[in-house]
């Protein structure tokens, strides 16, 4: 009796033990029959049949799931994984609450569960991370009408049926696309942090219950079902009137030991395996939809291992990082959700208050052309504008030393190694296209500050990153075509590997005919993020660095690149400075990429020196 309950205690404080156990390697189920047979009598074809079932259950699984992610216990708050609400800023692989100020001047005002009136939608979710206010119950004031709620009623088998109670009207809640994540927020409303066990469609509604029902459908992040997307249907808009089925949940009341062939979510409830990136959220903390290498149910897999359910996809809210699902709306027959009303239409409209401007440029990502593509040693002319967020840094007499990118306001980020002269005489230029040429996009600074990373290495190179501070006139820089900011990564995650990305500068290229082989103007090339890397460059790759290039050398970095970025665009057309060039070994040589700090893995560096009041959307 003491040993069971011990397991189930070290199952309750270590659910990652479950949860690996779907990734560890299976007998086969012939030799599980055939060990059986030896102790018992001979197996029924039905049993072998379950255990074949079970075996191939658990391989559909594998196929599936990340096992390594799946130790790393990542959640909806997991900011590698998925993307920040508004009203959160990212801090080291964590969503945290951002202040309410930094909200987005949104003037709907809300009213709260408990009753407070609260300037916008942003503003009650920045003070319910805070836990000042309660949940979300309506728009305008209190006093403009009841305050939403709903209604748990009794049901067979320990279920509760649902009602929502909305202007002080009980409505029932349609079963139509009714789910597990909708469960979720029902069940967290009335106090119950775990959400829903189970959610069932049982029996009909009384006749005097049938008049309004809610079509509802949650995100799952939401505190209460009024925050979700609702409508109210009369009754006109149902096909079948003899019959309203109702809602129904059970709701998790505790965390427990689960069993073998279950899933511990990271909050310790437990769920079927086969649950596991189907695109809903039923663990409640998203725990079994952020670790997949495919999807289910036709939800769409996003680049960072998320899967999101086909209603999600267009919905004015991103929730993929690299915009997957709101990208291609309207295009091969995808359908948009622009109907967007009440709270949806909300949390799109400060969605869109919070984007980034940044990332904006004339260039678009394209297909090279056939044939072998020229090294940067070589490259191809950019034109004027193409990349705005080019950084040229300059020494004493303007000398041309290095390549840099601009983040916006007074901030340019570098190599450290391009840096080392200090700042007295140095200057940096913004808006350069030719480096002979006296140009009106150019603007010349010199430069207030420099921080190097403190963990700087000049013999490895390991933390090659510095922030330059520009002594500006005007405290906001206008931006322009010719000089505007790359978006600063939101995940080191963002970008997958063997993704086309595309370093710029003024570097070596070998096959121009001058004597000193600079060239005039920017040039540009597109390379791949290359996988491996360690193993390419063994103990001389380190934490902090990233590679890319072809594996044929055919596009490179070469010297006068240094600091210059390198930067990858998302399905939505925005640039995000992805790597600062560094070192590599020689030019373009086959299988030697080119070396970059990796910007994404240094972001709470750059935020904390910057102030992230200048940079409100990370």
């Amino acid at each position: 009796m003491k040993a069971q309950q011990s397991t189930a205690l070290v199952l309750l404080l270590c659910p990652a033990l479950i949860s690996l156990t779907l990734c560890a390697k299976k007998k086969s189920p012939e030799k599980a029959v055939t060990r059986n047979a030896t102790t018992a009598s001979t197996p029924t074809t039905t049993q072998r049949t379950d255990v074949a079932l079970t075996a191939a259950k658990k391989r559909d699984v594998n196929k599936d799931v990340d096992c390594q992610c799946l130790a790393e216990k990542l959640t909806l708050q997991s900011c590698d994984k998925v993307p920040c609400k508004p009203w959160q800023k990212c801090v080291k692989g964590q969503c945290l609450c951002k202040p309410a100020y930094k909200c987005p001047k949104l003037r709907q005002p809300v009213c709260s569960l408990d009753k407070r009136d609260i300037p916008s939608y942003c503003h009650l979710k920045s003070s319910e991370c805070f836990k000042f206010v309660k949940g979300f119950s309506h728009f305008g004031q209190c006093a403009d009408k009841e305050v939403s709620n709903i209604i748990f009623t009794e049901a067979p088998d320990g279920y509760k049926f649902v009602q929502m109670v909305v202007g002080g009207v009980p409505m029932q809640i349609s079963d139509q696309d009714w789910s597990i994540t909708d469960a979720n927020v029902a069940c967290r409303q009335m106090g119950f942090p775990l959400g829903a066990e189970k959610t069932m469609i049982l029996g009909c509604a009384d006749s005097d219950e049938q008049s309004f029902v809610t079509h509802v459908r949650c995100k799952g992040f939401e505190s209460s079902l009024s925050e979700c997307h609702y409508k109210v249907d009369d009754g006109t808009q149902s096909e079948d009137h003899s019959c309203r089925a109702k809602v129904a949940v059970k709701c998790s009341a505790s965390a427990r030991a689960c069993a073998g062939d279950s899933f511990t979510c990271v909050n310790g409830k437990c769920i079927d395996e086969a649950r596991l990136c189907d695109g809903y959220d039923d663990c409640g903390d998203l725990s079994d939809e952020v670790c997949c290498k495919a999807c289910k149910n036709e939800s769409l897999w996003c680049s960072t291992g998320i899967c999101v359910p086909r209603a999600f996809v267009c919905d004015g809210e991103n929730d993929c990082y690299n915009r997957e699902d709101e990208t291609t709306c309207g295009q091969s027959g995808r359908e948009s959700n622009a109907e967007l009303k009440g709270v949806l239409r909300e949390r799109a409209e400060v969605t869109k208050a919070q984007e980034l401007i940044c990332g904006n440029s004339t260039f678009q990502p394209h297909a090279p052309p056939p044939g072998r593509v020229r090294r940067l040693i070589g490259g191809k002319n950019a034109e004027q504008g193409q990349f705005p967020w080019q950084a040229a840094v300059l020494k004493e007499k303007f000398v041309w030393t290095c390549g840099a990118v601009y983040l916006g306001s007074h901030w340019v980020l570098t190599a450290a190694h391009c840096v080392g002269f200090g700042r007295a005489n140095m200057r940096v230029r913004l808006g350069e296209h030719s480096r002979n040429t006296k140009e009106e996009s150019q603007d010349s600074m010199s430069v207030e500050s420099v921080t190097i990373h403190s963990g700087y290495n000049a013999n490895t190179n390991q933390h090659d990153i510095a922030l330059l501070k520009l002594r500006m006139y005007n405290q906001q820089y206008q931006y322009s075509r010719y000089v505007s900011p790359a978006c600063l990564p939101r995940s080191p995650l963002q970008f997958e590997r063997h993704h086309t990305c595309y370093v710029s500068g003024w570097g070596t290229a070998r096959d121009l005919q001058s004597s000193n082989k600079h060239p005039d103007v920017l040039r540009w090339v597109d390379v791949n993020l290359i996988a491996n890397c360690s193993k390419i460059y063994n103990q001389y790759f380190m934490d902090g660095m990233d590679c890319a290039g072809k594996h044929d050398g055919s596009a490179d970095t070469c010297d006068g690149d240094s600091g210059g970025p390198l930067v990858c665009f998302d399905n939505g057309g925005k640039a995000y400075v992805w790597g600062l060039v560094s070192w590599g070994d020689g030019c373009g040589n086959v299988d030697r990429p080119g070396v970059y700090a990796k910007v994404a893995y240094y972001l709470d560096w750059i935020l904390q020196h910057t102030s992230t009041d200048l940079f409100p959307h990370y």
